[in-house]
């Protein structure tokens, strides 16, 4: 995430990594909201970033370039 960050491809918003306007609408990552147990009865959502196959791909292509 770190790298990904470095390169300007993704940055974080809260817990939350999102990505930089040029590669949002390339269906790279997809967002999901997941329901957290902390005990009961508390419980919370939270949003987390999910790579597609699509961006795994851009993912390995960009790291190739940089070697």
């Amino acid at each position: 995430n770190r790298k990904l960050a470095d390169l300007r491809v993704q940055f974080k918003v809260g817990n939350t990594w999102v990505l930089y306007k040029k590669y949002q609408d390339l269906e790279y990552v997809k967002i999901d909201t997941v329901v957290v147990q902390k005990g009961l009865p508390t419980e919370f959502t939270a949003t987390k970033t999910v790579w597609t196959e699509k961006g795994r791909e851009f993912i390995h292509k960009l790291m190739s370039h940089l070697k």
